[in-house]
């Protein structure tokens, strides 16, 4: 797995979204569109690895579910963070910020969205983390 330091991002804008629950999905990706932002999802951990080693440099936001089945959110983060020390990550998740930064444990990410969410708090994260 090589690391990617490279922090200029790919045009256009895209985000992978990692969500276990298709309807999150669903919703998460219908509002990215409305951004704009080309939008990739995955239904799992290991699906979304699988995107990230492929092509490490195709996205430049990663939203991603903190509690899913193996592998789950914080394992997922650890492995992007290893693969790539410039990708962003936003975590998603039905906990509280507080109770999700106690799972996370020193893990940093770069935003956090509580479920369910808005349009508003979507686009807000988005242009704070890619600027247009």
């Amino acid at each position: 797995m090589a690391l990617i330091t490279q922090s200029t991002y790919p045009q256009p804008r895209r985000v992978l979204v990692v969500d276990d629950e298709e309807l999150i999905l669903g919703v998460a990706a219908r509002l990215l569109r409305r951004l704009p932002v080309e939008v990739d999802t995955a239904l799992s951990g290991v699906e979304a690895m699988r995107k990230l080693e492929l092509a490490p440099s195709r996205y430049n936001l990663v939203m991603l579910d903190l509690t899913m089945p193996e592998p789950g959110g914080r394992k997922v983060l650890e492995a992007i963070q290893r693969l790539r020390t410039d990708l962003p990550v936003v975590i998603m998740s039905g906990l509280s910020a507080e109770e999700s930064q106690d799972v996370l444990n020193g893990l940093s990410c770069q935003g956090f969205l509580g479920k369910p969410f808005a349009l508003e708090d979507v686009r807000n994260l988005v242009r704070r983390i890619l600027p247009e």
